[in-house]
């Protein structure tokens, strides 16, 4: 499957900051992380617990009219296939699809734990900073799920991809993923840190 990187479209940039600066001087993310609001309505996304969010690389297809392969909605933590044939995309250090120069640190990140479910049975993948291919099998109703991770990187762009695997992949298919929390090595809840 051949795949581009693009900017993400208005619809699902609702949610995206910049953190670009005007000036050539050094910017630390650790002190100054990129800010993403929600929407411009202050609603709070549920997509995440307690991480204050990350912006979306919707990637789309290579062949055809180039046609995005999902919308999302951010605050709903809803994902929709688009017309593709399958779909994906990556959530980490980008404003309106481009990275933004800013890295997460994962290294003291063991486990993620989140909620989801689609419009029909179905299986989509998760991976965690290129840990490993987590495929997640969903039901029409909300279950948990939750993934070991191992050896996290300490400096990386993305935090992590998604998208189809054998099925979802129709037109209009919905993936709802809600309250992705993230814990240490010593079981408490903790979240990625910007360098």
């Amino acid at each position: 499957m051949k795949k581009t990187i693009i900017a993400v479209t208005a619809m699902a940039a609702l949610f995206l900051g910049s953190c670009a600066s005007s000036k050539q001087e050094t910017v630390s993310y650790a002190s100054n992380p990129p800010v993403y609001s929600n929407t411009g309505s202050g609603e709070k996304s549920v997509l995440f617990k307690t991480f204050p969010g990350c912006g979306v690389q919707i990637w789309q297809n290579e062949w055809g009219a180039h046609e995005m392969t999902f919308d999302i909605d951010y605050t709903a933590g809803c994902i929709t296939v688009g017309n593709v044939g399958w779909w994906g995309g990556s959530f980490g250090c980008y404003d309106n699809g481009i990275p933004n120069g800013a890295t997460l640190n994962l290294s003291d990140i063991a486990k993620v734990t989140f909620e989801a479910k689609a419009s029909s049975y179905g299986t989509f993948y998760m991976n965690f900073d290129n840990n490993q291919k987590n495929e997640i099998d969903v039901t029409p109703n909300f279950k948990e799920y939750s993934i070991d991770l191992n050896h996290m990187k300490s400096k990386t762009d993305y935090l992590f991809m998604i998208g189809g695997v054998r099925d979802l992949n129709d037109k209009g298919t919905q993936v709802y993923i809600k309250n992705i929390t993230f814990y240490d090595y010593d079981g408490n809840e903790t979240v990625p840190k910007y360098n």
